[in-house]
């Protein structure tokens, strides 16, 4: 594995901050240009250590890997070819393993999890999201990188040096609310239109899991609905949690290296839920709801602070009536883009 040091700091340029006045009025046409204005390279003083694999290790090692780093993604080397050939995420992980245990038997499954990166990459069904290494120049803008990620139904986009051809970042979502918030902050009047009121998003009806939901039961339900996330209620309806394939801590702590041993149907998602606010929830920013009302700069700090690219949106009585994510935000800054 190699890393790569996180940089800090405002992806806001000099120029930009320097014409805050100008922005207390604006809109669209404000936001837009600073997203075309602002580059892949300005984002990367937001974005954390890499994270490389090679593809000869097994493939439950690169997830615990992923877990200990604390990264959500990480570029794959083919140390033959001598270049990156995919991304690996924890998603890829959890789906490989439960579409497996659905048609083999325990020792199929443990095989599977043990095989190194290279042969789970050419199973017959390959759960990988981001199986291919589609990049872009740390030169292109930010609505560059929007329009990448759409474009490719992406998570994440690995940037290159534009001259040296070298993988300097992988930006995503996270990245760009990150540049959000800086802009929000610096210009609150432009943000504070409620989500109602812009018409973000859509609101409708979302399948919901309940804490005594076992893994296997929920999965079976994203995996049907193509979902990364699901709404988690108590008996009343009301929102009391959101699982998301990236919460991986408590899996990782019934997992071992040696075996890849995993029972998804002995997982119940309110013990997940458990050890995620454990990490998350001590935050009295975090939160994984909003509400119609909410204004555009609450929702996106709320995604920030609680690292999350979705909210369940509630009503009154905090019951769900859908999710609002954050490439519906994106979809509202520049409508006339292809729909992502």
């Amino acid at each position: 594995m190699w890393f790569g040091s996180p940089g800090s700091g405002s992806a806001l340029t000099d120029a930009q901050k320097a014409g805050d006045s100008q922005y207390s009025t604006g809109g669209h046409e404000t936001i837009q240009s600073i997203f075309n204005s602002t580059t892949c390279f300005d984002l990367m003083r937001n974005s954390s250590k890499l994270v490389l694999f090679e593809n000869t290790i097994p493939f439950q090692l690169a997830f615990l890997a992923l877990v200990e780093h604390d990264t959500d993604v990480a570029p794959i080397w083919d140390p033959e070819k001598r270049t990156f050939i995919a991304l690996l995420t924890a998603r890829d992980f959890i789906f490989t393993l439960y579409r497996r245990l659905l048609n083999a038997t325990d020792n199929t499954v443990t095989s599977a999890v043990t095989l190194p990166i290279s042969e789970i990459l050419v199973l017959e069904d390959p759960i990988f999201v981001h199986n291919d290494f589609n990049s872009m120049d740390a030169e292109d803008s930010v609505h560059q990188l929007c329009a990448s990620l759409g474009r490719l139904d992406a998570e994440y986009v690995p940037v290159v040096d534009p001259d040296e051809g070298s993988l300097v970042a992988i930006l995503g979502y996270m990245d760009i609310l990150h540049l959000l918030v800086q802009m929000a902050q610096r210009m609150p009047t432009m943000f504070s239109t409620s989500i109602h009121a812009a018409s973000i998003g859509r609101v409708r009806a979302v399948p919901t899991a309940s804490r005594t939901s076992t893994l296997s039961e929920v999965l079976a339900v994203m995996d049907d609905r193509d979902m990364n996330c699901i709404p988690v209620t108590d008996a009343a309806g009301k929102v009391v949690g959101l699982y998301q394939l990236s919460d991986v801590a408590y899996i990782s702590k019934q997992i071992t290296a040696e075996t890849g041993a995993i029972n998804f149907d002995e997982y119940l998602i309110g013990d997940i839920l458990d050890v995620q606010q454990q990490s998350n929830g001590a935050s009295p920013l975090y939160s994984c709801t909003c509400t119609l009302q909410d204004s555009l700069k609450t929702v996106i700090e709320k995604m920030v602070n609680g690292r999350l690219t979705r909210l369940v949106c509630v009503d009154a009585s905090g019951c769900c009536i859908g999710i609002l994510g954050v490439k519906e935000v994106i979809s509202y800054i520049f409508p006339d883009d292809s729909p992502m």
